[in-house]
């Protein structure tokens, strides 16, 4: 006797009827890439997909989810407890040091497009304006009403989807093609059981994706009255900041607005949906578990291939899978913060360690103001700290990069009322 089974003998062999329940795992890869998914027309191609159940949900998002930090508006005054799926994207908090700072300016793509007078010289001195300079002219006219100053704001280029070439849906279309090759097995080896499991799972799979297939909806400024900037500070609960540099309508969009999706189908057909992808995953595993050896072994490979390219895709930065080429994001921290998550001078025990109150500092020294640290509650509202603040406001307004902050305030806090109230008079005067 053998130690292993050899072959698909019925008798002692090889069996696979347990291969259908390889549809039906890998849920975890599924879920946590829902969104990114359903967000592209390539939910609606019939294919194999591990766990489509993992797409059904008993009632649809509205919105995208939010990441947990304390959002500010420097001049707007508008205090949030969430940061905005695409701008949690752009600059991602888990990506941040604790007590690091960045400075980001964030603008539209299109408001950068200028027409380069430079490369039509030469045709400019034939006289008149050239068929260059005029398409030139015409793909920046046709851009900028895309930008926030013009009256169509309101309703163009709003939407943010998934990158054409984005790794799902490379997978999905690969997947539709094994899916091909697949229904071409099973009709060579006259394998009808096969034939339908596949079926009825790549259909279950493209009606499970037209019903949760949507698409973002980014709320836009419509008034085109002159506003302040909207410049925003975000601050993670592990003591990170970042100063965003904008405009009001990017702040609105990114920030103070809510990215909605907009399901393509009504709530009722929805349902509908569901149940009847759900009635054709059922079927579909108790067929892939009598169908013959040879289509088993190509289906259960098939999934276990497809779990682990998906599990691989879960490791990427979810920015992959989403074209946020409407924004453009520059780093412009300055180079005395680049540093605030390190120990820059181990002889200074104030400002050469990394701190909170250091790395506050660094925030207050570019945006000179400090409302927005009461609003948000980045600091205590003590009597000592009230005073603190006042200096270091005063210190930023003064373009005084070189205040000594942490040892300011550790002087501060062990202040009587009597010395706080004299060193406020001194301060003030």
């Amino acid at each position: 006797m053998s130690w292993f089974p050899i072959g698909p003998d019925d008798s002692g062999g090889w069996r696979l009827d347990i291969v259908g329940l390889l549809a039906v795992t890998g849920e975890s890869f599924i879920h946590d890439q829902a969104e990114a998914i359903t967000s592209s027309a390539t939910c609606l191609l019939p294919r194999l997909m591990p766990a489509p159940q993992a797409l059904m949900r008993a009632r649809r998002p509205v919105a995208l989810e939010s990441e947990t930090a304390k959002v500010c508006g420097v001049y707007s005054g508008v205090t949030m407890d969430t940061l905005g799926f695409f701008a949690n994207l752009i600059h991602p908090l888990d990506e941040l040091a604790p007590f690091s700072f960045k400075v980001l300016r964030i603008v539209y793509t299109a408001d950068l497009v200028t027409v380069r007078r430079g490369e039509a010289v030469d045709d400019l001195d034939n006289g008149g304006e050239t068929p260059r300079l005029r398409r030139a002219k015409t793909v920046h006219g046709a851009l900028s009403n895309f930008t926030s100053n013009s009256p169509l704001f309101e309703s163009a280029n709003k939407d943010v989807g998934a990158v054409l070439y984005s790794p799902l849906n490379i997978v999905a279309f690969s997947s539709f093609l094994l899916t091909i090759g697949l229904v071409g097995a099973a009709a060579y080896w006259n394998d009808g059981t096969a034939l339908l499991g596949i079926a009825l799972i790549s259909l279950s799979t493209s009606i499970i994706g037209w019903a949760g297939w949507w698409r973002t909806d980014i709320r836009s400024r419509r008034s085109l009255s002159k506003v302040p900037d909207g410049d925003v500070v975000i601050r993670s609960r592990e003591g990170a900041f970042i100063l965003v540099k904008c405009s009001e309508a990017i702040a609105l969009e990114l920030y103070a607005g809510i990215q909605e999706c907009h399901h393509r189908i009504q709530a009722r057909a929805y349902r509908i949906f569901m149940m009847i992808g759900a009635l054709c995953i059922m079927p579909a595993v108790v067929l892939f578990g009598n169908c013959t050896f040879n289509m088993q072994i190509l289906v259960g490979a098939s999934y276990m291939i497809l779990n682990l390219v998906y599990w691989l895709i879960g490791i990427l930065p979810r920015r992959y899978h989403w074209d946020l080429s409407r924004y453009t994001v520059e780093d412009i921290t300055p180079v005395d913060a680049r540093n605030a998550h390190t120990v820059t001078d181990e002889n200074d025990p104030h400002e050469g360690m990394r701190s909170f109150t250091r790395t506050l500092w660094f925030v207050i020294r570019e945006t000179k103001r400090t409302a927005w640290v009461v609003r948000s509650g980045s600091a205590p509202s003590t009597p000592q700290w009230r005073a603190w603040l006042d200096e270091a406001e005063s210190a930023a307004y003064k373009t005084d990069r070189k205040w000594r902050a942490v040892r300011r305030k550790d002087e501060i806090m062990v202040m009587s009322s009597e010395e706080l109230s004299r060193a406020q008079t001194t301060h003030g005067n």
